[in-house]
């Protein structure tokens, strides 16, 4: 239960005995939005579920709950959205990401009346199952159900989503005030779209400030209507040589209507899409369940110029060794062995960024591909390689030989990865959810990169110049 500053949940304790106490927790001060304390809204109106009409077929129209309804398929890993209580309401069985889901949606409100999950077929889902120690489990036999009883349209009663008191409550910490008390508290006056989407302001916080802060150094301000929002998040004393706001090293970069650059990422179960902005003067992130073009017309309206990351942040170094972000051209002019990369690539996804490792002696390249527009669904794609003439050590007792260019490879369901060494050169191949049979399409697809050769780039523009620091046209 959400109701603005708290969030409540309970559900079963991972408890053998049915004596043991429900698992509560209350959350008081809630950053709005906030990915920690979430609000389930695709149970009232799958918005993120339905976002991607890729990603899901119609299959029929019938009655549920005595209601028209339309029914839509799709594979689990799209359907997350509708099974908060997974990770909210206790222990439940795992499934497989392209187990089958079947929705009932209410024609006229698109609620959901009923869903079920069928197992996917194949030698893949087999062996996860083995793993979980699931039994077998026929593909036509649903294993999961869930169907509403009632559904009423009318103002809820007072009192009937009232948050009870519990001992087991901590405080998010989040202070609402005005755009003013912000730039009171703060010292600057926060930045703000001229392009909201056609949203209405909703909040001004000040997070949680650093124990070692005298005064808060970050706001954040929160548009909504409806179930869409967006946030914005700036800071003007970052000190860290990375992205600011939940946006990794590996981010797109993107450029903007206003002439800046900025870094996203495509949404995940924890977070909307999203970009960095670094200036001069100002760090920013935007988030956002807009879909991605919006996203990048919202950025492009502020008044900050975003600048490409600085020198100083696209090298890394830890213990065993150091990371370079770099184009492709870069890349191909200072490995001792020749740059692959994929012409055939999953829907949905294009080129995000290129690193180059050193760990002591041996040099690598990994080359990032991640979805453009999906809402979720499987992981960024991680394409590795480095001079070796053997695989490495197996790195789960899980694994399989296959096939790959006319060389025997390893696929190891785990990490969904899969390797092979070809013409003295060491390739890897990952990717979260993704399927073997899809990253076999992308592996067996790779070619010579050249100066002139194009790189997959996302099915979706950020606007007519909007070209990485890499060339990216389409497949």
């Amino acid at each position: 239960m959400v109701d603005g500053p708290s969030w409540y949940s309970s559900g079963p304790a991972p408890c053998p005995s049915a004596q043991c106490p429900p698992r509560e927790v209350l959350v008081r001060n809630r950053v709005p939005f906030s990915p920690t304390t979430p609000t389930p809204t695709d149970l009232v109106l799958p918005i993120t579920t339905l976002a991607d009409s890729n990603q899901l077929a119609v299959i029929g129209r019938g009655t549920v709950l005595g209601r028209p309804a339309i029914e839509v398929e799709m594979p689990f890993e799209r359907a997350r959205p509708l099974f908060p209580f997974l990770s909210l309401g206790g222990e439940w069985r795992p499934f497989f990401p392209n187990d089958r889901v079947v929705i009932w949606l209410d024609a006229k409100s698109w609620s959901p009346l009923q869903y079920k999950v069928f197992p996917a077929s194949g030698q893949e889902r087999d062996q996860w199952a083995l793993r979980f120690g699931l039994p077998q489990e026929p593909a036509k036999r649903a294993i999961f159900v869930v169907t509403a009883t009632e559904t009423d349209r009318r103002t809820p009663a007072a009192g009937t989503f009232a948050i009870p008191e519990t001992k087991f409550a901590r405080d998010q910490g989040a202070q609402t005030v005005s755009l003013a008390g912000a730039q009171q508290a703060t010292g600057f006056q926060p930045v703000t779209p001229n392009d909201v989407a056609g949203l209405d302001l909703y909040q001004v916080v000040l997070p949680p400030k650093p124990a070692t802060a005298q005064a808060p150094d970050e706001t954040l301000i929160t548009y909504s209507r409806g179930l869409t929002w967006l946030k914005l998040g700036e800071t003007r004393s970052w000190s860290r040589d990375s992205l600011f706001g939940p946006v990794a090293p590996q981010a797109q970069e993107v450029h903007l209507s206003n002439g800046g650059v900025a870094y996203y990422e495509p949404a995940t179960a924890d977070h909307g899409r999203r970009l960095s902005i670094h200036s001069a003067g100002a760090d920013l992130y935007v988030e956002t369940n807009l879909p991605r073009e919006r996203l990048i017309e919202v950025a492009g309206s502020l008044p900050v110029v975003g600048e490409s990351l600085p020198e100083s942040w696209r090298v890394q170094t830890s213990g065993d060794g150091t990371t370079e972000r770099l184009s492709l051209d870069q890349a191909a002019g200072r490995l001792p062995f020749p740059v692959l990369v994929p012409t055939e690539l999953p829907a949905g996804y294009g080129f995000a960024s290129a690193e180059l490792i050193r760990i002591g002696n041996t040099l690598g390249l990994n080359v990032y591909y991640q979805q453009a527009n999906a809402d979720l669904g499987a992981g960024p794609i991680r394409l590795h390689m480095e001079a070796g003439s053997a695989l490495p050590p197996a790195s789960s007792a899980s694994q399989s030989a296959v096939g790959v260019s006319e060389v025997e490879g390893r696929w190891t369901p785990d990490g969904n990865r899969l390797e092979w060494v070809r013409d003295g050169v060491y390739y890897s191949l990952d990717g979260p959810g993704l399927e073997l049979a899809s990253l076999l399409t992308a592996a067996e697809s790779l070619t010579h990169y050249k100066t002139t050769t194009p790189v997959p780039s996302p099915e979706v523009s950020a606007s007519p110049a909007a070209a990485t620091s890499n060339p990216s046209p389409t497949p």
